[in-house]
């Protein structure tokens, strides 16, 4: 059994990508959880009407992307470490997200593409190749 010593380009597209969105989901989790001490929640919509939402919906948006950031840079420890989890639970969170991404359209288009690239990456022989070997 020949072993990977170097790590494929593909893996490291797919942890690039999803260390990116972490850091994205922290940043984004962090300024809406602290939005309702602020003045300012008027919240705009791709219609142009604006809407003011609670405190607490911002509240709890804000708490669950905070833990999807952190999970997802999880995801990329689990990665980087070749664990065989890794490949199922990226494709999991992949079609999770494209389908709520083909629910907020227009804006859902960065969702979908960047999900499917995670897809083709990590579908790829020797992405499975590097998740499933040892050494």
């Amino acid at each position: 059994m020949t072993t990977l010593t170097k790590r494929p380009v593909p893996i490291t597209g797919v942890a690039i990508i999803i260390a990116i969105s972490g850091i994205f989901d922290i940043v984004v989790g962090a300024r809406i959880a602290f939005s309702p001490a602020g003045t300012n929640r008027a919240f705009s919509r791709i219609i142009g009407e604006n809407t003011i939402l609670p405190d607490w919906y911002l509240l709890i948006n804000g708490a669950l992307a905070l833990l999807l950031g952190v999970m997802y840079l999880w995801l990329v420890r689990l990665i980087i470490n070749r664990a065989q989890i890794a490949q199922i639970l990226i494709q999991t969170l992949a079609i999770v997200n494209i389908v709520f991404g083909l629910t907020n359209l227009p804006l859902g288009w960065v969702a979908i593409g960047t999900n499917a690239a995670n897809l083709i990456l990590i579908s790829t022989a020797s992405a499975k190749k590097w998740l499933t070997s040892r050494s």
